[in-house]
């Protein structure tokens, strides 16, 4: 991520933890779920700072 530097190694594994807890709070432990981040225009970024998206409730292709 062209976002992110080495100082925010630890900021970035705590947001993969948290993550993990959400999608537990949501139930998403069994079935799955993806978590994305997209890094400028061409990758579909439309906010162009480091945010997650948690997707899940249906399979993807």
């Amino acid at each position: 991520m062209l976002a992110a530097d080495e100082v925010d190694e630890a900021l970035l594994g705590h947001l993969q933890l948290v993550a993990g807890r959400v999608a537990k709070d949501l139930g998403l432990e069994e079935k799955g779920f993806r978590l994305v981040t997209n890094n400028l225009k061409d990758a579909g970024q439309v906010v162009f700072h480091l945010h997650y998206h948690l997707l899940a409730g249906r399979p993807f292709g």
